[in-house]
């Protein structure tokens, strides 16, 4: 009750504001770009691709991002990032920061009415915002398509089509045409450093195998006793081969109940990472795997970045919206007759339903699909 008057206070605001201001649809000759997506890990990188088009269509001006903390981390070394606004939540704190830059055109990646009444108060003279279509999404609230109807330019964003792909598309509102999905992502050369001194194995010339029992969410996550039964399948194998875990501090339970599952003969080529590692880390420590294996999750989206050959076990989600695609990508899909959970609608989903997709999934199909891709790519 409390945010729905805060949220109906903003928009009269906004209205007021309107008398004076007009449309944020001015695209100015001169100043920054500011692309803002405040989704997760995984929807950043997805949108790394924007940030290169404007890059290179107008290299003599900035491409500011805003989003969370960790995203922050994630987009550290980025050649096509120039300063990067830390979201935090705090509404007039935001204006104030946003502010303080000259910004010819604003690119809001996911509809959010809080976001786009900050981005409009803050003076942001052009501002694009998403219109999702061709399904219901829980972000399209009514203030938030009132408001975006009266302020900004409008780019449809098509519900169950490529993520990637539909963020370029907000481009064209600007001149700019730009397919080049390719993520973009890069560590430092300390992070490199002090991943080869924790993990001197990576000195060799051996199949490194990255694991990530989590998802963030727990409607994705496959069970972990599952990945223990792959990691023991792909040990034994190939003999000089390593498996690498990773996860955050909050997977730890899943961690070691994966490794409770994996032979004791191999649990010496076993390392598990889980909280030891940087952003900066983590990506450096992906880039140098032969293999990634997760449900779909953040993480392998760096591998995908990296052109690190993933095996995405989808569960849920929609396969068409954002799992990495090409030859050395493997999607490992349930039976079903549709996804439960897509890009713009992560929220209203039958549960029961998506727990069913995801644990129908069996080993034996992961192992399938990682034999496939050693095959076409490794044993050559």
């Amino acid at each position: 009750m409390i945010n729905k008057v805060k949220n109906l206070f903003i928009y009269i605001l906004c209205l007021f504001f309107y008398v004076f201001k007009g449309r944020a649809d001015k695209f100015l000759e001169e100043g920054d770009f500011l692309v803002v997506q405040p989704a997760k890990l995984g929807d950043m990188i997805c949108t790394t691709p924007v940030f290169r088009a404007l890059k290179l269509e107008y290299p003599e001006f900035k491409v500011i991002v805003m989003g969370d903390k960790i995203n922050k981390d994630i987009l550290e070394c980025n050649p096509y990032v120039d300063e990067y606004i830390i979201y935090d939540k705090s509404f007039w704190n935001t204006i104030n920061v946003l502010k303080k830059y000259k910004i010819r055109g604003a690119f809001l990646m996911t509809p959010y009415f809080s976001i786009l009444s900050m981005m409009y108060l803050s003076g942001i003279n052009f501002i694009v915002t998403p219109k999702v279509v061709g399904g219901i999404s829980p972000y399209m609230s009514r203030l938030y398509v009132r408001l975006s109807n009266l302020i900004a330019v409008i780019s449809e964003h098509r519900m169950r089509h490529y993520a990637p792909g539909e963020y370029l598309n907000m481009l064209k509102v600007v001149g700019i045409k730009n397919n080049d999905i390719k993520k973009i992502l890069k560590y430092s050369n300390q992070g490199m450093d002090s991943v080869l001194n924790k993990f001197n194995v990576l000195k060799n010339e051996d199949l490194f195998v990255v694991i990530a029992p989590g998802a963030g969410n727990s409607i994705k996550e496959w069970p972990a006793d599952r990945f223990g039964e792959v990691a023991n399948w792909i040990l034994n194998k190939f003999n000089k081969s390593y498996i690498f875990i990773i996860g955050s501090s909050k997977d730890k339970y899943l961690v070691k109940k994966m490794m409770n599952n994996i032979n004791n003969n191999y649990i010496e080529r076993v390392v598990n990472t889980v909280g030891d590692l940087s952003i900066d880390e983590l990506k450096a420590l992906i880039s140098k795997m032969s293999l990634f294996i997760s449900a779909d999750t953040g993480p392998i989206y760096i591998a995908e970045a990296f052109n690190i050959p993933t095996i995405d076990i989808v569960g849920p989600v929609d396969e068409n919206v954002q799992p990495p695609k090409g030859r050395i990508h493997k999607l490992v899909i349930p039976k079903r007759t549709k996804s439960e959970l897509y890009i713009m609608n992560a929220r209203n989903y039958n549960k029961e339903e998506a727990l069913r997709q995801v644990n129908s999934i069996l080993t034996k199909s992961v192992i399938k699909e990682v034999n496939k891709l050693l095959n076409s790519i490794y044993y050559k």
